[in-house]
């Protein structure tokens, strides 16, 4: 971990919100030596020790309010410094080119959003020795999952070498670290995202043959074991298995230090749960690593919430109590993945996806109302589930049975028409149920490509074209409505309402954006071809 990221300078920086964006100092980079900012800072400490209580036990800065003119002097003193040490990342390129076309524009985003092999030093940058594509907005490094839909767009535009690279940096990380981190940033490496590697790997074997993905199968195998490790994102339940999202780190994001900070205190004055701060911190990062961050598949309903935000309050997240349907599914596609590529091994495989596929389409994650749905679950002494219980949340997360091919046909066409009952809106399909509006980006009335991009292909995949059709097309215009009115392509969309982009969440909606790009492009030669990348 770097000085952007932990130690006393990091929390003076986060408490006092220094940067509007939390993220903004973990990102930077730093251009001095740390002796040499120790110099520069120590009597900046020393003049303002009076506002400061720095004990070296807590590392922690503890502000007065009888001094807040002095504080903003401090402030203002800390700020100049920090900009003296530290090159604050800004958007690394020119403003990308003004397009006539919304095809257009996504054609010069590929240029725009792509990072060459990191060079950089002082910064809490994982190095890539290939290059990739960033999302955009205020996020300048590679995420996992975003990746994977991402590349659907770059298949289309004939990028497949840029896809073999991104395979490769996520292999090299598997290889270095044990697994691919949510995203190339030391302050990520504690927790992954959504396995989306088979499906980057998929789709090169698609292109090439199972020849051209040879050298990537031990490390699918490596992070096949990363994610079956028992106790952590693994469980016993009965005789079998089944997996979790997790973070082995129990303290405030980094990237989030103030806003979980905040949260603590809020889990404290909520007496009908028992959370404590390190707890609530890991269940926080597990529901980070889902990368459905944040939304009330993870969160403990408050009963007697008169609002939306009070009724799902994110101070009550519990993630690492859920088995979540779409993590599984993405584990029973590699057991099936790995079983035909690897011969010696098809019988161990098998049977694993086997044992997952029986447990995944029976109660309580399907339900006979026409829906795949989490099951939270109770641990006993032995640290095993027990309890299973269907959360009752109905979101896309349902649709990913579907997308890896476990679900039978007769659930897949009732899954057709509850998705045509509950998710189908002008713009696509939503996110959540309107029954789960909570001011959490990840639900109502939100819509994100790649939940478009698992109901379109789970659709497709059991013989629902025409209505995955449809879905591509309302998004599809959705994307174009809002480029034509403000030149970008955003992170999410308001599915409900063609003449808004997303909201909600902890930061502003966020525009470039690689997996709307590359999302959009592959529904365009959906809707031209008939056909799926």
């Amino acid at each position: 971990m770097s000085i952007q990221t932990q130690g006393f300078l990091f929390e003076i920086v986060q408490l006092l919100q220094l940067f509007p964006d939390s993220k903004t100092f973990p990102d930077s980079q730093l251009r001095v030596t740390e002796s040499y900012l120790q110099e520069q800072l120590q009597p900046l400490l020393d003049q303002y020790a009076d506002i400061i209580n720095t004990p070296e036990s807590s590392c922690a800065a503890s502000i007065t309010r009888s001094h807040i003119q002095h504080l903003f002097q401090f402030k203002t003193k800390l700020h100049t410094l920090i900009h003296e040490c530290f090159d604050i990342e800004t958007d690394q390129h020119t403003l990308p080119p003004e397009s006539k076309t919304m095809e257009e524009h996504i054609q010069k985003m590929w240029t725009w959003l792509r990072r060459e092999q990191d060079t950089d030093t002082g910064t809490s940058k994982i190095p890539f020795k290939h290059p990739y594509i960033v999302p955009g907005g205020r996020f300048k490094e590679c995420y996992y999952w975003d990746s994977y839909f991402t590349c659907v767009g770059l298949i289309a535009d004939g990028h497949l070498d840029l896809v073999k690279d991104i395979a490769q940096n996520m292999a090299d990380m598997i290889e270095n670290i044990g697994f691919i981190p949510n995203g190339n940033r030391t302050y990520y490496a504690s927790r992954s995202q959504p396995p989306f590697f088979c499906h980057i790997v998929n789709l090169i074997a698609d292109k090439e043959g199972v020849s051209a993905i040879e050298h990537l199968l031990p490390a699918l195998e490596k992070e096949y074991e990363f994610w079956n490790r028992t106790g952590e994102r693994a469980l016993h339940y009965k005789d079998q298995s089944l997996n979790r999202y997790w973070d082995s780190q129990s303290t405030p994001r980094p990237e989030s230090y103030k806003e979980d900070i905040e949260l603590a205190i809020e889990a404290e004055h909520d007496h009908a749960i028992q959370q404590d701060s390190a707890r609530l911190f890991q269940n926080i990062r597990a529901g980070a690593e889902s990368g459905w961050d944040f939304s009330s598949r993870w969160i403990i309903k408050n009963q007697f919430g008169d609002s939306p935000k009070s009724s799902w309050p994110l101070h009550r997240t519990n993630t690492t109590q859920i088995f979540p349907i779409d993590l599984n599914a993405l584990l029973y596609y590699m057991e099936i993945k790995l079983s035909q590529w690897l011969p010696s091994k098809s019988k161990f495989y098998s049977l694993k996806a086997q044992e997952r596929k029986e447990i995944l389409t029976a109660a309580p994650f399907w339900q006979e109302d026409g829906w795949f749905y989490d099951a939270s679950f109770e641990l006993n002494e032995a640290n095993q589930a027990r309890a299973l219980v269907n959360t009752s949340v109905a979101s896309l997360a349902g649709t990913f049975p579907l997308f890896c091919g476990l679900a039978t046909q007769a659930q897949a066409d009732k899954a057709a028409e509850y998705i045509k009952l509950h998710f189908l809106k002008p713009g696509g399909v939503v996110t959540t149920s309107a029954a789960f509006e909570s001011t959490q980006q990840w639900d109502y009335p939100n819509g994100w490509a790649p939940l478009q991009w698992t109901t379109i292909v789970g659709l497709v995949n059991y013989g629902h074209t025409q209505l995955a059709l449809e879905i591509a097309q309302r998004f599809v215009d959705q994307a174009r409505h809002v480029f034509l009115s403000t030149g970008k392509m955003m992170e999410k969309y308001d599915v409900c309402n063609l003449e808004r982009a997303g909201g909600g969440g902890e930061y502003p909606n966020q525009d470039g954006f690689g997996w709307t790009n590359g999302i959009v492009r592959g529904l365009l030669e959906f809707i031209k071809t008939g056909h799926l990348i």
